[in-house]
This record gives structure tokens, sequence and C-alpha cells, in this order.
């Protein structure tokens, strides 16, 4: 699927039922996956049940993931959305995040945690992601000016640095040279992509919100989806009706810009992870074959909340409605060549292949 990178893209896999195979390049990587699912379930389980302490003996309280791009927003997304599924009697753990390289998130969180009951998440595919580990060596700092002198008996650097980070990425070796012990460590293969990666262990965060049960029911939400894409008749499949209604707004209807505005503030953060996850998917400017496409891939993608019983957004949303009216009003005649020689989306088989199809993926 990725031929740019010549590397296959598999975070459906992420979401395979324990008894299914897959192989790549003759590995059944579903095994490997659950492992990894198993791995975190054993971590998440410590810091719920309150076994996780820090290193002056005292359990933990706050995760701060440090991560970017699909290390953050994923994650970040999710846990705001399925808040109110936080399973209940168990140790409270609050769960943070911090992405930006300038350090004004991390500096507002040091300010406010006790490093006594603060652990920290690296969140990084490659493990050399500079904003990721420039957040990372400030928290370190932070630890170790506090704890290595605390009490009457001094407590070893490395002591804190094992107490008080996990991490999380595709390069266990790199990990291992930072410092992070091998039992807090987290994997996860070249064959995700980043925005794709919150359905495995970069969805610690979600884990630590929902509980690791909810967490197996996310996933096997996910894989639902993932056979429905591949097994529904293309007019009843939902993902080839959203990518086709997105090739004709932006091609036919020449609506270049699509807008997120979900009203429950749940999905605070939905349009931020929509626009990575599209827009970066799809907003190709070349071919598979590596060719200039002379047509639109992807429609700029921007939100936020909607303000709801807004005068001035209503009146706003008005005056953008009416002008894409008369837009489409002036394309009227247009609109009927179109329709001349572009077949009725009638979403056959026999019709669908007359569009792009490199955007439908199953990612989409």
């Amino acid at each position: 699927m990725n031929v740019s990178e010549n590397r296959p893209a598999l975070h459906t896999a992420l979401r395979l039922p324990a008894d299914a195979t897959l192989e790549v390049e003759g590995e059944d990587i579903v095994a490997a996956v659950h492992e990894s699912l198993a791995q975190m379930e054993r971590l998440v389980c410590r810091l719920h049940a309150g076994q996780w302490r820090g290193a002056t003996g005292k359990p933990i309280r706050h995760v701060v993931n440090l991560g970017v791009g699909g290390s953050d927003l994923g994650p970040l997304m999710v846990t705001h959305a399925l808040a109110d599924f936080r399973p209940k009697d168990i140790h409270p753990v609050e769960v943070h995040f911090a992405s930006t390289m300038d350090g004004s998130q991390l500096a507002d969180y040091l300010s406010r945690l006790n490093p006594e009951t603060t652990i920290f998440v690296l969140s990084s595919k490659s493990f050399t992601t500079i904003d990721t580990l420039s957040n990372a060596n400030t928290a370190r700092e932070w630890l170790l000016s506090r704890l290595t002198q605390h009490g009457a008996t001094p407590i070893s650097a490395e002591l804190v640095v094992r107490q008080h980070f996990i991490g999380v990425s595709a390069s266990p070796e790199k990990m291992t040279d930072w410092g992070i012990a091998e039992d807090h460590q987290l994997t996860f293969w070249e064959w995700v992509g980043g925005r794709y990666s919150l359905w495995g262990t970069i969805g610690l965060p979600i884990a630590l919100v929902v509980g690791m049960a909810n967490f197996r029911e996310f996933l096997a939400g996910a894989h639902s989806m993932d056979r429905h894409f591949a097994e529904a008749e293309m007019a009843e499949n939902l993902p080839v009706l959203l990518a086709l209604a997105g090739i004709w707004n932006v091609n036919f209807l020449d609506i270049r810009a699509h807008s997120i505005l979900p009203y429950d503030g749940r999905l605070e953060y939905f349009a931020a992870y929509l626009e990575q996850l599209e827009m970066e998917s799809n907003g190709k400017s070349v071919t598979r074959q590596g060719q200039p496409v002379n047509y639109s891939t992807c429609p700029v993608l921007w939100g936020s909340l909607a303000p709801m019983r807004s005068t001035r957004s209503t009146s706003c949303c008005t005056r953008a409605l009416s002008r894409w009216c008369a837009t489409l009003s002036r394309r009227s005649s247009a609109m009927t060549r179109w329709k001349t020689r572009i077949p009725a989306v009638t979403l056959k088989p026999s019709t669908v292949w007359h569009w792009p199809t490199a955007l439908l993926s199953p990612g989409y």
C-alpha cells in the first residue's frame, strides 16, 4: 500500500481479534500485536491498582503524555470523547498531554504537579522526534532536581528514570539508550502510520482513562467497521459512500474546504484529529506511479467546537451558505454538462471504479 516508503500500511491489524492470523514476511503479526496489548494491560492495571509507585514510594496520580502528531492528537481526541467511560473503583489517575516544543504546555504542568506522583509517557514512533525528546529531557531534569535529594537518603537518578518514565515506540533500542527500563517499554511497528497509531500501544492514555476492557471494546468496534468495508456491497459501504461524497464535492462541485463543527464538547479535539488523518492520508499531489494528479485529492479540513445559540455564528453560516448556493446556481449549466458525461452516482460496482480509486483506502 505505501509504495513511496516500500512498506505495508497495516494499522487494521492492530484491531484484529486474537484468533485471527495475518502473516507479514513470514511472521504472524497478530500474536505480536496481542502481546503488546497484554504488556500495556499490565502497566494499566498497576496504575489503576495504585501499585505503581514513584521513586519516593508514593502511588502515581498523574500521567503526562509527551508526543506530537499521531502520538498526541489521536489519544487526546479519544480520551476527551470517551471521558464518561472511566471505570469506577480504581486508584485515580489523571492523564495530561504536552506536545509543543516551546515548553509552555509542559511548564504549566510542572508548576502544578507533584514530581513524587507523576510519570511521563514518551510516545514517538522513531524515538528521534525533537519536540518529544526536548520535552522528555526537560521532564527528566525536573524530576532529578527534585527527587534525587529528597529526604535524608539520596535517591539514584537511575531509580527516578525507571519509576517515572514509560516509552512507546517502534525503536526499542533507542528507548533503552535513553534509559527507559525494558519492562516499561511498549512497542509497535513500522507498518503502523502515526495517524492511525492510537489503535495500538500509543493508545496507552486512552486505556488509562477508559480502562483496558473498554479499550478492547474500542478495538472491536473498529474491527467491525474494517469488516464492513471489506465485505459490504458498494451501494451500502459506508467508507465508500463517504469517499465518493468527498470526491464529488471537491472535484465536481469545487468545494475546496470541509468544516468539522461538532456540537458536543466531548468532541473538542475531533476536528484537529481529522485534519491530520484525512489531509495527510489523501492530500497527495502525485499518483502511486509518481505522476502529477490532474484532480483534487482532498479538501482543506478545519473546524472546532460549534457555538450554540450564537446569532453571530448563525449569521456567518447563513451568509456562507448563501454564497455557496449562488455559486452552485452560476454553475448550473456546467452541472448539466457534467451529468451528461459522468455516470449518475447510483453506486453500482461498474460505476465506482470510474472515480479516482486512490482515495478509497481502508483508513479513510
